[in-house]
Protein backbone atom coordinates (compact mmCIF):
# COMPACT_ATOMS: atom_id res chain seq x y z
CA UNK A 1 0.00 0.00 0.00
CA UNK A 2 3.04 2.31 1.17
CA UNK A 3 3.98 1.96 -2.88
CA UNK A 4 0.73 2.59 -4.46
CA UNK A 5 0.16 6.00 -3.11
CA UNK A 6 3.82 7.00 -4.06
CA UNK A 7 2.86 6.18 -7.84
CA UNK A 8 -0.70 7.40 -7.66
CA UNK A 9 0.91 10.70 -6.34
CA UNK A 10 3.59 10.78 -9.78
CA UNK A 11 0.13 9.67 -11.61
CA UNK A 12 -1.47 12.48 -10.88
CA UNK A 13 1.66 14.92 -11.38
CA UNK A 14 2.19 13.74 -14.67
CA UNK A 15 -1.66 14.63 -15.76
CA UNK A 16 -1.52 17.81 -14.01
CA UNK A 17 1.70 18.50 -16.30
CA UNK A 18 -0.12 17.51 -19.40
CA UNK A 19 -2.63 19.40 -18.52
CA UNK A 20 -0.75 22.85 -17.96
CA UNK A 21 0.97 21.79 -21.43
CA UNK A 22 -2.41 21.41 -23.20
CA UNK A 23 -3.33 24.57 -21.62
CA UNK A 24 -0.01 26.23 -22.97
CA UNK A 25 -0.21 24.90 -26.52
CA UNK A 26 -3.93 25.83 -26.88
CA UNK A 27 -3.09 29.54 -25.30
CA UNK A 28 0.02 29.75 -27.85
CA UNK A 29 -2.49 28.84 -31.01
CA UNK A 30 -4.13 31.57 -29.83
CA UNK A 31 -2.06 33.98 -30.01
CA UNK A 32 -0.96 33.05 -33.15
CA UNK A 33 -2.28 33.79 -36.59
CA UNK A 34 -2.42 32.50 -39.98
CA UNK A 35 -1.51 34.88 -42.48
CA UNK A 36 -0.98 33.99 -46.18
CA UNK A 37 0.46 30.59 -45.59
CA UNK A 38 2.67 31.76 -42.50
CA UNK A 39 2.18 31.48 -38.87
CA UNK A 40 2.87 34.31 -37.00
CA UNK A 41 2.15 36.34 -33.79
CA UNK A 42 -0.50 38.22 -32.91
CA UNK A 43 1.15 41.78 -32.89
CA UNK A 44 2.48 40.67 -36.25
CA UNK A 45 -0.78 40.03 -37.98
CA UNK A 46 -1.14 43.71 -38.99
CA UNK A 47 2.71 44.32 -40.61
CA UNK A 48 1.92 40.79 -42.19
CA UNK A 49 -1.16 41.77 -43.82
CA UNK A 50 0.29 45.03 -45.23
CA UNK A 51 3.41 43.20 -46.46
CA UNK A 52 1.07 41.01 -48.51
CA UNK A 53 -1.40 43.35 -49.91
CA UNK A 54 1.58 46.21 -51.22
CA UNK A 55 3.89 43.74 -52.47
CA UNK A 56 1.75 40.56 -52.91
CA UNK A 57 4.58 39.11 -55.03
CA UNK A 58 6.57 38.21 -52.34
CA UNK A 59 6.25 34.93 -51.01
CA UNK A 60 4.57 33.31 -54.15
CA UNK A 61 7.90 31.52 -55.27
CA UNK A 62 8.59 30.30 -51.38
CA UNK A 63 8.76 26.76 -51.89
CA UNK A 64 9.36 25.33 -48.20
CA UNK A 65 5.87 24.13 -46.60
CA UNK A 66 7.86 23.33 -42.84
CA UNK A 67 5.85 25.69 -40.69
CA UNK A 68 8.30 26.39 -38.20
CA UNK A 69 10.69 27.18 -41.01
CA UNK A 70 8.41 29.66 -43.05
CA UNK A 71 8.02 31.52 -39.43
CA UNK A 72 11.58 31.68 -39.53
CA UNK A 73 11.52 33.29 -42.87
CA UNK A 74 8.92 36.21 -41.82
CA UNK A 75 10.71 36.26 -38.39
CA UNK A 76 13.76 37.53 -40.63
CA UNK A 77 11.45 39.55 -43.09
CA UNK A 78 10.15 41.88 -40.40
CA UNK A 79 13.23 42.64 -38.38
CA UNK A 80 14.63 43.83 -41.70
CA UNK A 81 11.52 45.83 -41.86
CA UNK A 82 12.64 46.98 -38.30
CA UNK A 83 15.31 48.16 -39.42
CA UNK A 84 14.79 49.90 -42.46
CA UNK A 85 11.54 51.38 -41.70
CA UNK A 86 12.12 52.66 -38.37
CA UNK A 87 15.66 53.96 -37.61
CA UNK A 88 16.73 57.28 -38.06
CA UNK A 89 20.59 55.95 -38.90
CA UNK A 90 22.28 52.49 -39.65
CA UNK A 91 25.63 51.82 -39.49
CA UNK A 92 27.89 49.98 -41.94
CA UNK A 93 27.47 46.70 -40.00
CA UNK A 94 23.92 46.83 -40.41
CA UNK A 95 23.87 47.45 -43.47
CA UNK A 96 26.07 44.50 -44.35
CA UNK A 97 24.00 42.19 -42.13
CA UNK A 98 20.15 43.36 -43.93
CA UNK A 99 22.19 42.66 -47.24
CA UNK A 100 22.73 39.42 -46.19
CA UNK A 101 19.99 38.75 -44.94
CA UNK A 102 17.95 39.82 -47.92
CA UNK A 103 20.02 37.23 -50.10
CA UNK A 104 19.07 34.47 -47.47
CA UNK A 105 15.38 35.41 -48.09
CA UNK A 106 15.70 35.44 -51.69
CA UNK A 107 17.39 32.24 -52.15
CA UNK A 108 14.82 30.84 -50.14
CA UNK A 109 12.01 32.37 -52.70
CA UNK A 110 11.08 35.68 -51.61
CA UNK A 111 10.59 38.48 -53.98
CA UNK A 112 12.17 41.36 -52.05
CA UNK A 113 13.29 43.57 -54.82
CA UNK A 114 11.26 46.36 -52.82
CA UNK A 115 13.70 45.88 -49.71
CA UNK A 116 16.80 46.20 -51.91
CA UNK A 117 15.29 49.27 -53.33
CA UNK A 118 14.99 50.67 -49.76
CA UNK A 119 18.16 49.18 -48.97
CA UNK A 120 20.06 50.71 -51.79
CA UNK A 121 17.99 54.22 -50.83
CA UNK A 122 19.64 53.99 -47.06
CA UNK A 123 22.83 53.63 -48.29
CA UNK A 124 22.82 56.26 -50.94
CA UNK A 125 21.77 58.98 -47.70
CA UNK A 126 24.42 57.01 -45.52
CA UNK A 127 26.81 57.97 -48.32
CA UNK A 128 25.42 61.61 -48.78
CA UNK A 129 25.34 62.46 -44.80
CA UNK A 130 29.16 61.23 -44.75
CA UNK A 131 30.11 63.59 -47.65
CA UNK A 132 28.06 66.45 -46.11
CA UNK A 133 30.10 65.67 -42.51
CA UNK A 134 33.30 66.15 -44.26
CA UNK A 135 31.96 69.66 -46.21
CA UNK A 136 31.08 70.30 -43.19
CA UNK A 137 34.28 70.01 -41.09
CA UNK A 138 36.26 71.55 -44.19
CA UNK A 139 34.26 74.95 -43.72
CA UNK A 140 34.57 74.60 -39.61
CA UNK A 141 38.49 74.47 -39.86
CA UNK A 142 38.21 77.18 -43.13
CA UNK A 143 36.31 79.61 -40.89
CA UNK A 144 38.42 78.35 -37.87
CA UNK A 145 41.45 79.50 -39.52
CA UNK A 146 40.35 82.73 -40.79
CA UNK A 147 39.13 83.92 -37.89
CA UNK A 148 42.54 82.80 -36.11
CA UNK A 149 44.68 84.49 -38.31
CA UNK A 150 42.16 88.00 -37.88
CA UNK A 151 42.68 87.41 -34.37
CA UNK A 152 46.51 87.19 -34.21
CA UNK A 153 47.00 89.75 -36.76
CA UNK A 154 44.61 92.61 -34.95
CA UNK A 155 45.74 91.66 -31.49
CA UNK A 156 49.50 92.35 -32.56
CA UNK A 157 48.15 96.07 -34.05
CA UNK A 158 46.49 96.52 -30.71
CA UNK A 159 49.32 95.83 -29.10
CA UNK A 160 51.54 98.02 -30.70
CA UNK A 161 48.95 100.91 -30.19
CA UNK A 162 49.24 100.24 -26.81
CA UNK A 163 52.57 100.59 -26.57
CA UNK A 164 53.04 103.93 -28.68
CA UNK A 165 50.14 105.28 -26.56
CA UNK A 166 51.62 104.73 -23.22
CA UNK A 167 55.35 106.46 -25.35
CA UNK A 168 52.75 109.54 -25.32
CA UNK A 169 51.99 108.84 -29.33
CA UNK A 170 48.73 110.61 -30.49
CA UNK A 171 47.57 107.79 -32.29
CA UNK A 172 43.47 108.04 -32.21
CA UNK A 173 43.51 107.91 -36.15
CA UNK A 174 45.42 104.56 -35.92
CA UNK A 175 42.84 103.61 -33.07
CA UNK A 176 40.03 104.91 -35.62
CA UNK A 177 41.41 102.51 -37.97
CA UNK A 178 41.95 99.27 -36.24
CA UNK A 179 37.98 99.70 -35.26
CA UNK A 180 37.30 99.99 -39.11
CA UNK A 181 39.86 96.84 -40.03
CA UNK A 182 38.14 94.71 -37.16
CA UNK A 183 35.49 93.93 -40.16
CA UNK A 184 32.95 96.43 -38.35
CA UNK A 185 32.80 94.09 -35.23
CA UNK A 186 29.19 92.81 -36.49
CA UNK A 187 31.07 90.98 -39.42
CA UNK A 188 33.32 89.32 -37.03
CA UNK A 189 30.50 88.39 -35.52
CA UNK A 190 28.53 87.25 -38.08
CA UNK A 191 31.16 84.95 -38.78
CA UNK A 192 31.88 83.23 -35.69
CA UNK A 193 27.97 82.73 -35.57
CA UNK A 194 28.58 80.89 -39.06
CA UNK A 195 31.31 78.74 -37.02
CA UNK A 196 28.84 78.18 -34.23
CA UNK A 197 25.90 77.19 -36.79
CA UNK A 198 27.98 74.60 -38.58
CA UNK A 199 29.42 73.41 -35.62
CA UNK A 200 25.77 72.60 -34.41
CA UNK A 201 24.80 71.32 -37.98
CA UNK A 202 27.93 69.66 -37.71
CA UNK A 203 27.07 67.91 -34.22
CA UNK A 204 23.91 67.06 -35.60
CA UNK A 205 24.35 65.23 -38.80
CA UNK A 206 27.26 62.91 -36.72
CA UNK A 207 24.18 62.18 -34.07
CA UNK A 208 22.04 61.31 -37.30
CA UNK A 209 25.14 59.41 -38.66
CA UNK A 210 25.84 57.46 -35.07
CA UNK A 211 21.55 57.29 -34.80
CA UNK A 212 20.32 54.98 -31.89
CA UNK A 213 22.88 52.53 -31.10
CA UNK A 214 21.47 52.41 -27.44
CA UNK A 215 18.27 51.81 -28.39
CA UNK A 216 18.92 48.98 -31.48
CA UNK A 217 20.95 47.18 -28.42
CA UNK A 218 17.61 47.25 -26.62
CA UNK A 219 15.22 46.12 -30.14
CA UNK A 220 15.52 42.56 -30.40
CA UNK A 221 14.65 40.64 -33.65
CA UNK A 222 11.84 37.96 -32.29
CA UNK A 223 13.17 34.67 -33.76
CA UNK A 224 17.20 35.20 -33.58
CA UNK A 225 17.95 38.66 -32.26
CA UNK A 226 21.40 38.74 -32.53
CA UNK A 227 21.81 38.76 -36.16
CA UNK A 228 20.19 42.28 -35.86
CA UNK A 229 22.48 43.54 -33.46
Amino acid sequence: MGIVIPIMMMNLHNDMIRNQQRQNDMRDQQQRQNVNGFVVESWQVSLAKWIFETYPETALNVQSQNPKLRTYYMNVLFGIIRKLYHKRSLSDAELSKISNWLSYLTQAGFKVEWLWSKLDTEKKERDACEARIVELKQKVKKLEGAMSGIKAELGKISNGLSYLTQASFKVEWLWSKLDTAYLGRKKRNACEARIVELKQELEKLERTMSGVKGKLRNEKAKLNPSSFN
